[in-house]
């Protein structure tokens, strides 16, 4: 992994102490790690599209995201506010296989995924029509991954942002719709596949108490649990990573990892990562970490 530079803003921004209960998972025989994670304006500089700001991520941040990959282990990730593949490109050696091919956003904070397993499949729904002839605001983006022998399907989104203004009531109808959508075609999808494993995960912008969340635990077709239920409300916070930056919204849950029900059993264990400031370094969310059992 890369050297890590210290942010000349903040000379005393990294630290290599952990908060208890982050400790490293090492690859293993018939379980996988998965990891959703919004990395926070991750663009190469180079503007292909004046309109789109694509400012290159700062080096700091990025050795920081680098690091903190390392340290959750992980083999899979579902990545939001990623430009292009190419700046997914940067772990060949803990992540060769990945995909990002373009969303609706227009300032190009897209969607990824990283894998250590082959992908087999790629679905984008961008064009997708939603109610109200609305679209995703980003896509509803599928990847079907062959890990140790068998499928697995992961989906990631980004949903609308959340407004304070006059608009706010307009992105909520959107969440909720996205939300909506999501759980419509995941069920027309997976319904040819009812033992797949599948996993839904993104930076929803919502609370689990939230209707565009409780439309996805609770709508039609499969009832789904966030991998971090049950959990206390304080450690399961995602947004912000530093909690001095709440700003005008209270810190909470606005990233998660849902599975359905039925594969509760095949769940591990589940947490949201916080490597201190070398977490608030990498982005202004922090990654969830779940592990799963794969099939006997």
């Amino acid at each position: 992994m890369a050297k890590i530079h210290r942010n000349p803003n903040n000379p005393a921004a990294y630290s290599n102490k952990r908060p208890k209960n982050q400790a490293e998972v090492q690859p293993q025989e018939g379980v996988f790690t998965l990891v959703t994670y919004n990395m926070k304006n991750f663009f190469d500089g180079y503007d292909q599209d004046p309109k789109k700001g694509s400012t290159e991520k700062p080096v700091w941040e990025v050795n920081a995201l680098t690091k903190v990959l390392a340290r959750s282990g992980a083999e899979v990730v579902l990545a939001q506010e990623v430009e292009n593949e190419g700046v997914l490109q940067r772990w060949p050696e803990q992540l060769p296989n990945v995909t990002a091919p373009g969303t609706n956003d227009k300032r190009g904070i897209n969607l990824g995924v990283l894998s250590k397993y082959p992908m087999v499949k790629v679905v984008t729904h961008k064009d997708a029509k939603l109610e109200g002839d609305r679209s995703f605001s980003r896509d509803l983006l599928r990847a079907d991954l062959d890990i140790q022998g068998e499928t697995v399907s992961v989906y990631t989104t980004h949903s609308q942002n959340r407004r304070t203004d006059e608009k706010a009531p307009e992105a909520d109808r959107q969440r909720l719709a996205e939300a909506t959508a999501i759980k419509e075609i995941v069920t027309r999808e997976m319904q040819e596949f009812p033992n797949r494993l599948y996993v839904i995960t993104g930076d929803f912008n919502d609370t689990t108490e939230d209707p565009a969340l409780q439309a996805l635990l609770n709508g039609p077709g499969d009832k789904l649990v966030d991998t971090l239920a049950g959990q206390e409300p304080k450690q399961r916070v995602t947004w912000p990573a530093n909690p001095a930056k709440a700003g005008k919204y209270p810190p909470g849950q606005f990233d998660h990892i849902l599975i359905p029900e039925k594969f509760k059993d095949r769940l591990i264990d589940s947490q949201v990562l916080d490597y201190r400031e070398l977490t608030q370094n990498a982005s202004d969310h922090k990654p969830i970490r779940a592990r799963f059992r794969l099939q006997s």
